[in-house]
């Protein structure tokens, strides 16, 4: 049993980590997409805000699939699906570098590609908490939750550290590297659906619990769409939930927004390509210890109201460090604050995630996960244009940290951290 938890395990962890690489990789290159598409550089964040507008028919999908043909089946789907838009990015770049039919045929190629992994990208993310109590017994899931949850941010900081190695501008003004960044993706998403195909089962030999056998067992095959909007429509109905649907999707819309234009956001304080990819590398990287420390720490207590509150509390004081801390020439403390910021924000996947399948058990947790983000991407959409627009405004508002995007920042926190504050959902 626990030969077969394992590779199936690891085989879940590489197609997660891998879409997470791909939705961010143009976020600290922005500038050198925009050359090499010729397009501008608003254009250019279309690449990562698609994911989010096509997170809540990407979760319809998931579910469906999932109730219909199960778990095994809704996995290969995900990762054929992320494999064919690594294979279409590719072709896309290499329509631009052949240089006969001009540039735009090949950015929308390469957007094709980028929203087909966008429309499945939630079966990774919504099935984190679903997988666990599929495959990892009670004592175990708050762990197994908090190791689902890593591969989002590992995914992420990678796709902050690796663009910039790859891509660059050369001594003619010319962009290369693209396709083979491109290729290097494409190549990683195929070996991850030759691995699912291979090793992934629909469950474990031996059930972890007899309850976990017959509730999924009951679930797959059973489950309609009016079953899925009727409990969705319970869940909405729930305050409690209210609370955690609002503060997280506020909080997840930061998140998105932030590493979506960290190039942009950092450049205009004088840092580089680099720096930007540096930051985020970090912020990712250090939100990996928040997620393993959060992980353990609700294995230990499963005190999810305290834990729910404390790490909102944390992250509204970690924005402040950022703000303050983000100014020209000091690189040091930027990075030291983004990656304070990065393991408080991102500590709050698993902690949401497990807060949500207590306050709305026995409700299916790919549901409860799946409105979660859903919600917080559809902010996303909106929120990433409105933060550009106010990061161009920064020349006029120099001499204060407290530039117009900063107190937009706050904002945001600050109505995520307040309701917050009044959770009071069950442990169950």
């Amino acid at each position: 049993t626990h030969t077969h938890t394992h590779t199936h395990t690891h085989t879940h962890t590489h197609t997660h980590t891998h879409t997470a690489m791909m939705w961010i990789t143009y976020a600290p290159i922005s500038d050198l997409v925009a050359e090499f598409y010729g397009v501008p550089q608003s254009v250019v964040n279309l690449f990562s805000v698609s994911w989010s507008i096509l997170y809540l028919p990407g979760s319809a999908l998931h579910t469906y699939v999932m109730a219909k043909r199960g778990v095994r089946q809704v996995v290969l789907l995900g990762i054929a699906g992320t494999a064919l838009g690594g294979v279409l990015r590719t072709l896309g770049s290499l329509l631009v570098d052949a240089g006969t039919i001009g540039t735009l045929p090949g950015y929308l190629m390469t957007l094709l590609g980028q929203a087909l992994a966008g429309l499945v990208q939630p079966i990774f993310v919504n099935g984190s908490a679903m997988i666990a109590a599929i495959w990892f017994g009670v004592e175990e899931r708050d762990l197994a939750t908090a190791a689902s949850s890593f591969c989002s941010p590992l995914g992420s900081a990678l796709g902050q550290f690796i663009p910039p190695m790859l891509v660059s501008e050369n001594d003619d003004g010319d962009v290369e590297g693209m396709t083979l960044l491109h290729a290097v993706q494409a190549g990683i998403a195929l070996v991850g659906f030759v691995a699912v195909l291979v090793a992934f089962a629909e469950a474990p030999p031996t059930p972890p619990s007899r309850s976990t056998e017959l509730r999924h067992r009951e679930d797959r095959g059973t489950m309609a769409a009016t079953d899925v909007l009727r409990t969705a429509w319970g869940m909405l109905r729930d305050q409690q939930f209210q609370i955690l649907l609002w503060s997280f999707g506020v909080g997840l819309c930061m998140f998105n927004s932030l590493m979506t234009l960290i190039n942009e956001y950092t450049a205009v304080e004088g840092y580089s390509d680099n720096d930007a990819g540096i930051f985020g590398g970090i912020f990712l990287m250090m939100g990996l210890v928040g997620v393993i420390a959060a992980g353990v720490v609700m294995d230990a207590t499963h005190a999810y109201r305290a834990i729910f509150k404390t790490a909102f509390v944390l992250a509204i004081g970690s924005l402040l460090f950022l703000i303050v801390a983000l100014r020209p020439g000091q690189f040091a403390w930027s990075a030291v604050a983004f990656g304070a910021m990065g393991c408080v924000m991102l500590s709050l996947l698993p902690i949401a995630l497990e807060t949500a399948v207590e306050c709305t058990y026995p409700a299916s947790e790919e549901i409860s996960a799946g409105m979660l983000f859903s919600i917080g991407n559809i902010f996303t959409v909106g929120c990433v244009y409105f933060m550009e627009t106010l990061i161009k405004l920064h020349d006029d508002y120099d001499s204060t940290v407290f530039t117009p995007v900063n107190l937009a920042l706050l904002a945001f926190a600050g109505v995520a951290v307040l309701p917050a504050l009044f959770y009071s959902g069950p442990n169950r």
